[in-house]
């Protein structure tokens, strides 16, 4: 369960880098560093959609996740691949 004050100022946090010229790898690791702390998970990565619609590594938490995210992405499977394909 997403804890909701922490929702709030991560979602003010990026709100706020929207109106200010910012660093899109630093958005990602702010991302990354913000869904484990509202989550209370204990790892999250980061991955983009390249030009030919196939998705990319871009960022992880630690290592664990680094493994995981490159492993999605070379096989192109796994939960990451399926929220993207099916939107949900």
């Amino acid at each position: 369960m997403a804890d909701q004050a922490l929702l709030l100022q991560a979602l003010r946090s990026f709100a706020a880098a929207m109106k200010r010229s910012y660093d899109v790898t630093e958005m990602c690791y702010e991302l990354c560093d913000r869904t484990v702390e509202v989550l209370s998970a204990t790892g999250a990565g980061v991955s983009v959609v390249d030009e030919t619609e196939v998705l990319r590594f871009v960022t992880a938490t630690d290592e664990r996740i680094l493994s995981i995210e490159e492993i999605q992405e070379s096989s192109q499977t796994g939960p990451c691949v399926t929220a993207y394909q099916t939107r949900q």
